[in-house]
């Protein structure tokens, strides 16, 4: 009796990270997804005192996410040893951040906002390392999606979580629910391809109550990256079929990065064509004032030049340089509204050099992997996003976040390859 016992001991113990990894993985997207604050309450700041308000989902309920993802991680340590000197450039992004606390003129907060980026990685990394497959978490968001949709569809019937510029839905901003919504479109499409036809079916009807979530959202940048993600579908479709069997793999994903790089630049910097999409939508092409917003950014950023102001430490209430902001623009932004320029003004020259190696890496490591690599479209729905959102170092936002799932899970699926040239087969953890 005490053997099975002991046995039967033994046996929860050594499942308990996997399920602390795996609990801590679905609650930290619930929140990313539902939100960390009342619904119906679109935000509107009339000044620096509305943005202090502290939110106990943050203090409590995440850090203890990362407590038990950290817990769950114990057990892996000699792969998650072997992560970082594989991955490395992730990992010296958040060194390089973390150094950066110490020159921030907030540098409590900045250790608080960067807490909150590690942490999400740690909680990444833990379910990672305790999932069979990295495409396990497809489920998890998709079990959330299933009733987030139609909760969101029937407030919004319900008149509730509709602005005069937009649905907004259980979030708090319209741009919020379109990312939701631009998210969840590529979940949708993924789970399409599942074998099965109640599968489709469902797959397809929770795409088009997406669609219907992205169109009411009014989100011309969610808009922008929806067409550029599916004339990049059609393009990868081409490649595959036409232009790698004649010039090669290497050649012919060069050829297709080079053409989608010049379409977006032309789509995303030619005033005449943002002239006509903006009209279109009854918008004028200063993206709401945002290129005002980045002229006087890059000012304020190029006086930091190689440092930056502090990982965090720009966007805090009382902070010099937000105060001079906000005497030019009295609508209170509290993002740059473009994510490498947030990236630039708070990590310095330094930093943004790391987050440029860190994508350079993982699209050239994408190439290593023979696999098809689903995580991708999120990865390059996020670099299209934040030409006019920030999400990338913006805690808990859902395509910040998917982002560093997306990355972190290629090098996880790397790391699991036999790298020998004789094949390319899964090897024992």
């Amino acid at each position: 009796m005490d053997y099975i016992e002991e046995k039967a001991n033994k046996k929860f113990f050594s499942t308990l990270p996997y399920l602390l990894a795996k609990f801590s993985f679905l609650t930290y997207f619930f929140f990313v997804i539902f939100g960390r604050t009342m619904p119906f309450q679109e935000v509107t700041w009339t000044s620096m005192e509305d943005m202090t308000a502290s939110n106990p989902i943050n203090q409590y309920v995440f850090s203890f996410l990362y407590v038990i993802s950290f817990f769950s991680l114990l057990s892996k340590k000699n792969h998650v040893i072997k992560f970082v000197l594989t991955e490395k450039f992730f990992s010296l992004f958040l060194l390089w951040s973390f150094f950066s606390i110490f020159w921030s003129d907030a540098t409590f907060v900045s250790f608080k906002r960067w807490l909150q980026f590690f942490g999400t990685g740690v909680i990444f990394l833990a379910a990672l390392m305790h999932f069979e497959s990295i495409d396990d978490a497809l489920g998890y968001l998709k079990l959330i999606l299933i009733f987030y949709i139609p909760v969101t569809l029937l407030s919004i019937l319900a008149g509730l979580g509709v602005s005069d510029w937009g649905w907004v839905g259980l979030t708090s901003q319209k741009n919020v629910l379109g990312q939701i919504s631009l998210v969840s479109l590529i979940i949708w499409s993924i789970a399409s391809a599942n074998k099965g036809l109640a599968n489709k079916i469902i797959a397809l009807m929770f795409w088009c109550l997406s669609f219907i979530l992205l169109i009411g959202s009014k989100s011309v940048t969610c808009y922008l990256t929806a067409i550029l993600l599916t004339i990049f579908a059609i393009a990868l479709t081409a490649r595959k079929v036409i232009f790698q069997p004649i010039i090669g793999r290497l050649f012919s994903f060069t050829f297709l990065f080079l053409f989608f790089l010049a379409l977006s630049a032309i789509i995303c910097f030619n005033l005449d064509i943002l002239d006509a999409i903006f009209l279109f939508f009854g918008r004028e092409s200063t993206f709401s004032g945002r290129i005002d917003l980045w002229a006087s950014m890059f000012k304020l950023a190029k006086e930091n030049l190689l440092l930056g102001s502090g990982f965090g430490g720009f966007w805090v209430v009382g902070s010099p340089a937000m105060e001079l902001l906000y005497k030019e623009f009295p609508w209170f932004p509290n993002q740059a509204h473009l994510g490498y320029l947030d990236i630039f003004n708070e990590t310095g020259l330094i930093g943004l050099l790391l987050f440029v190696f860190m994508v350079f890496s993982y699209f050239l490591n994408l190439l290593k992997v023979e696999k098809s690599h689903l995580w991708k479209w999120f990865v390059i729905c996020v670099l299209l996003l934040n030409f006019s959102e920030s999400t990338f170092i913006t805690p808990h936002k859902l395509t910040g976040v998917l982002f560093i799932y997306s990355y972190l899970a290629l090098f996880t699926d790397y790391l699991k390859l036999d790298k020998s040239p004789k094949s390319s087969h899964y090897v024992p953890n």
